[in-house]
């Protein structure tokens, strides 16, 4: 008689891969859109800021993976940790470096915290401007 294996269960994606394009795309507009906002209220005016980013996904260890990768950029990371939400995501926040507020840069910026996210399963839930007390 041959063993029987159990096979081990395959975690269900957090995103969907056949998205990637139109997710990158739709962060890229708006992160173009809150910068033509940021202008338009006059909220930083021609001087460096630092961007606060969220990423959610379904399990904890994608999570600690792409904050791993984050400080290789070195973003300054808080500690992972279960949104509040209730949903039973996980969620990996930070903040960036001193960054330009010009769309070109922050767009492009967006773009390669999509790819990133993608690259661990995770989702870009989006960025702010960080304001320093």
């Amino acid at each position: 008689m041959k063993p029987y294996l159990i096979p081990e269960k395959i975690p269900t994606p957090f995103m969907d891969p056949g998205l990637a394009e139109a997710y990158v795309t739709e962060k890229r507009t708006g992160a173009h859109r809150a910068v033509q906002m940021y202008a338009a209220l006059s909220i930083v005016q021609n001087k460096p800021v630092k961007l606060e980013f969220f990423f959610y996904t379904n399990l904890m260890g994608k999570a600690l993976k792409l904050a791993m990768a984050l400080k290789q950029k070195n973003y300054t990371l808080e500690p992972v940790r279960k949104s509040m939400s209730g949903n039973g995501l996980w969620l990996t926040t930070g903040l960036t470096h001193y960054l330009c507020l010009d769309p070109v840069p922050i767009c492009d910026w967006a773009e390669m915290m999509c790819k990133t996210g993608l690259e661990f399963d995770c989702s870009f839930d989006g960025w702010g401007i960080y304001i320093e007390s």
